[in-house]
């Protein structure tokens, strides 16, 4: 059976085969702008080894010689018998036998070239020429092209047989008094047919029933499935804009396609391309179930949620009102087990416990505010610096002017200055005594001051002054204060 389908083939080469050598005769100087540069890429290599990767897949589109048109026909099947015969000296070319090396057919039904055009080859060249096998259908992948406006990308379904998504990126695209910018993606879940490796989509890009603008795009797939071309028409209300474009399926499957139109594809890390809502650098939303920003955490198991109130654990094990844990709307409880101990509870001072959560126990008395004081009172002034924690005084100075009188008849008046580098308040207190010689009379006293309030105190000398006379000593006590 073989044998006589090679002899009927031979047959029809006896028939055929003047007129495939016309076709070439005719059309050999009207060489493709593809085929050129094909060849031109062939030559650059030279006669070693030659990466053909870049070139078209098989097809068995090899006739005219030199110039194939781009359709599959009895003509190839002949001219490709004639290359197996070695009738056509100096060929096949590098180029033909990328276009005619179509055997043996896979089991998926595409050619597995081997290498070599023979027989075998003519044979499935001209079952594809009579419509007996067929491996011109879309790679069932998705699709991007570059054109005037923008990004033109679209899905082909699974069988090959039609496009059933298509998104419009545009790009600061103008057409008229139109401009448009981002994605407008369509599904048709009927799809629009491939039919023939053609097809056309049409859709109106603003859904304002009163204003049209309609796309429309033709295309068509290459007999090897690896490659579409087509126009794009854009028909607005004052203007109508188009062109042509080149698409080639993503090779990654899709990933490197936004299908959720967030800014991101699966391929830069993505992790649901069906939900706007999730990509990286997205807020994490701390109780939807999901992986908002794509780092591996959902909800509470991501960092960004540790003070979210989602996911707060809020403890208040004394109900006094206020809980352990910050974040949950209320001021941090500093000892849980004790219902007296909240912020803003009375601190009952001295007791060494801290009622109120300030961080220490309140302090008998008044606690004066640090830093400077001075002031001038009742015929003394007084400066000093009373610690951070209100504990001490440092670089007391004080000059009192103090007068009086002895029995009743005799008067004195003397000045009397002191200082102390550093003075431990006791309380709201503090003091040191004096002892000293003025004018020949002795004076005994005490310096000290009372905080009246955390930013007033009053400062006394008392003092004792003895006399010598002819009546012996005699003594008086008085004092003299002042109020920084």
């Amino acid at each position: 059976m073989k044998r006589l389908f090679a002899l009927f083939i031979l047959g029809l080469f006896l028939v055929f085969g003047f007129i495939g050598t016309a076709f070439s005769q005719n059309f050999s100087d009207i060489k493709s702008e593809e085929l050129i540069k094909k060849e031109r890429a062939l030559e650059k290599q030279g006669s070693g080894d030659r990466d053909l990767s870049g070139l078209n897949y098989p097809d068995g589109d090899v006739a005219p010689l030199n110039n194939p048109d781009g359709i599959v026909n009895i003509g190839d099947a002949v001219l490709c018998l004639r290359f197996a015969l070695g009738l056509e000296p100096g060929h096949p070319t590098a180029v033909e036998l990328i276009h005619g090396d179509v055997a043996p057919l896979g089991q998926d039904g595409f050619p597995n070239p081997d290498g070599k055009i023979d027989v075998a080859d003519a044979l499935v060249i001209l079952r594809k020429a009579l419509g007996l096998v067929d491996w011109a259908k879309p790679l069932l992948n998705e699709w991007k092209a570059s054109t005037g406006f923008g990004d033109l990308k679209f899905t082909v379904n699974s069988d090959g047989t039609a496009v059933t998504e298509v998104s419009y990126v545009f790009s600061s695209w103008t057409c008229g008094s139109a401009t448009r910018s981002g994605t407008i993606r369509i599904t048709n879940l009927s799809g629009w047919p491939t039919t023939d490796r053609q097809f056309t989509i049409e859709n109106d890009l603003n859904p304002d029933p009163l204003i049209s603008e309609m796309m429309t795009i033709t295309g068509t797939f290459d007999q090897s499935g690896t490659h579409a071309s087509g126009t794009w028409e854009a028909d607005l209300d004052d203007a109508v804009c188009s062109g042509t474009w080149q698409a080639l399926p993503i090779s990654d499957n899709g990933t490197s396609l936004d299908h959720d139109c967030d800014g991101y594809a699966t391929s830069q890390g993505d992790c649901n391309d069906n939900d706007p809502n999730m990509h990286p650098g997205a807020t994490e939303i701390c109780d939807d179930s999901k992986d908002n920003d794509c780092d591996g955490y959902i909800d509470c198991e991501d960092s960004e949620c540790v003070n979210n109130v989602a996911c707060k654990i809020c403890t208040d094990s004394d109900n006094d009102g206020y809980f352990l844990q910050s974040g949950c709307g209320t001021l941090v409880d500093c000892n849980d087990n004790d219902l007296n101990i909240h912020p803003g509870a009375t601190d009952i001072c001295g007791d060494g416990i801290d009622q109120d959560c300030s961080g220490t126990d309140k302090k008998c008395g008044v606690a004066p505010d640090p830093g400077y004081w001075s002031g001038n009172f009742g015929g003394a002034n007084v400066s000093f610096t009373v610690s951070e924690d209100s504990n001490y005084i440092y670089d007391f100075q004080g000059e009192f002017d103090c007068k009086g009188r002895i029995i009743g008849f005799k008067s004195y008046s003397f000045t009397l200055t002191s200082s102390r580098e550093v003075l431990q308040i006791n309380g709201n207190r503090f003091s040191f005594p004096i002892s000293t010689s003025n004018g020949g009379w002795d004076v005994d006293g005490t310096v000290s001051g009372t905080f009246i309030d955390n930013d007033y105190a009053k400062v006394e000398f008392r003092y004792t002054v003895s006399i010598p006379d002819e009546f012996g000593t005699d003594s008086s006590y008085t004092y003299c204060y002042a109020s920084p």
